[in-house]
């Protein structure tokens, strides 16, 4: 039991210390699996790795509350870092420069022939240079960028190793069961691979909703979400004034006279009220989180070959955030399955399907606007501009019209809606709120002073090109 306390808070509840010697335990399980067999070097390799992509989640300062996640300064990192972590990640990068000996050499030379070294440099640019969050102070950005592109670095160094010394016949083995690296695209449905992977991330999804979540939200979005879905449920668009404004009060509620609502655009409440009036309202994301994977390999058969399709999915599978956004009440996933249909009907419209398909699309595209419109209206535009044959044979004029019309109509749902709660077709609830409770303009695209809602993730008052940069 003393040695449960350490890894628990002042509640009970499990702290980030505890992912380290779950690693371990984990790292333990492969090894024994693996101790015996052909592959046993490389699933020493994969137990390494695991226990040190755990040792260098250690280093973060995570915390509760919303901020920019940080490395711990070099200086702090010592000090303030448990000795089990900090020996183990000095134990790993002793077994990797060991592994490394005589290898590098290779592996350079495949990454050139492969990629080239100017796409090499701007892949490696993006992956390290992205790895850790830019700070005001430049030498301790610099210090943490250093700490960061370490880590990255040994860890990835680590899979290789774990994939090379995997035996022929086991790598043969993966090729097989994934495809040929270079199948030509030949467009097909679902196989067991996705429907299992599709089911895989449904089942760990709602498990996590229920044992980790609690089917319970735990940001304040997700709560007036649920408010949302629950109130258009049982029939209504706003709900009479509470007795107590104080005693109700909530971000992204719209307090009036005579009611109160939500703000927020419908599409994603209304599809949250089917499951809340079911008094299933936890189980939507998971299913939406199975639904997505569905989508993505059908989609990716359309355009790729098999062996390509098989591996993203498989990393979609895998993906730690995916599984996350599958658990929750946030928008994401709705919004990202309406995308992948969207493409997924253009590229079937292209192969034959004629205007149904595109008329699909534009559907899709429109209930996204419903949920995220800005993201929506991304998305829409990249499928809008594929279909009009950037990047691929432009769809045909009557496939075109169906896709703007589908759109159009779908998107144009949200007239009424506007109308009913502001009194203005063409004013957004969300603005109406935010120029209401924040100030005019201040959740408005564009730069100036008056941008931004105070969030602890805006850095500096107001919006300019240098922060969405940074962002």
């Amino acid at each position: 039991m003393p040695l449960a306390l350490e890894f628990r808070d002042a509640e009970g509840f499990l702290t980030g210390r505890f992912s380290f010697p779950l690693s371990l335990a984990v790292a333990v399980v492969i090894l024994a699996v693996s101790l015996g067999r052909k592959w046993s070097k490389s699933g020493c390799w994969m137990a390494l790795a695991v226990a040190g992509q755990a040792a260098a989640i250690q280093a973060i300062e995570a915390g509760k509350m919303m901020h920019y996640q940080h490395y711990k300064a070099l200086g702090r990192l010592i000090p303030e870092s448990d000795p089990p972590v900090l020996l183990f990640l000095a134990l790993q990068s002793v077994l990797v420069a060991a592994g490394l000996r005589g290898k590098l050499g290779v592996i350079l030379a495949w990454l050139l022939r492969q990629f080239g070294w100017w796409r090499l440099a701007a892949i490696a640019a993006l992956a390290f240079g992205a790895s850790a969050t830019v700070s005001r102070d430049a030498a301790f950005y610099a210090a943490e960028l250093a700490l960061a592109v370490f880590l990255a670095a040994l860890n990835l160094a680590n899979i290789v190793l774990a994939a090379w010394d995997l035996p022929a016949e086991s790598a043969a083995a993966l090729r097989r069961r994934f495809g040929a690296p270079h199948d030509d695209v030949q467009p097909g449905g679902l196989d067991r691979f996705a429907i299992v992977g599709a089911v895989w991330v449904t089942a760990v999804a709602a498990v996590l909703s229920y044992f980790s979540y609690e089917r319970h939200p735990h940001i304040p979005d997700e709560v007036v979400y649920i408010y949302h879905a629950r109130y258009l449920a049982a029939g209504m668009l706003s709900m009479p004034a509470p007795p107590d404004l104080d005693a109700f009060h909530l971000n992204l509620m719209n307090y009036e006279k005579d009611r109160w609502f939500c703000p927020v655009p419908p599409g994603w409440p209304f599809l949250l009220a089917v499951g809340e009036f079911l008094g299933a309202g936890w189980l939507v994301n998971p299913i939406l989180g199975g639904l997505v994977v569905l989508l993505a390999y059908l989609l990716l058969r359309e355009i790729a070959p098999r062996r390509t399709a098989r591996l993203a999915v498989l990393l979609l599978c895998l993906s730690p955030w995916h599984l996350f956004m599958s658990m929750n009440f946030m928008t994401h996933n709705f919004t990202l399955l309406c995308a992948l249909v969207a493409a997924w009907a253009v590229a079937r419209s292209r192969r034959g399907g004629g205007a149904r398909w595109a008329w699909l699309a534009g559907c899709a595209t429109g209930v996204g606007s419903l949920i995220r419109p800005l993201d929506g209206l991304i998305a829409g535009a990249i499928v809008g501009l594929w279909a009009l044959g950037l990047g691929a044979r432009r769809l045909t004029l009557p496939s075109l019209a169906a896709f703007a019309a589908g759109a159009a109509l779908v998107g144009a749902a949200v007239l009424p809606y506007n109308r009913l709660l502001t009194g203005d077709p063409l004013k957004a609830p969300i603005m109406a709120y935010t120029d209401k409770y924040y100030g005019p303009k201040t959740n408005a695209l564009g730069f100036g002073p008056e941008r931004g809602l105070g969030w602890p993730l805006d850095p500096y008052p107001g919006h300019t090109p240098l922060e969405s940069l940074i962002n």
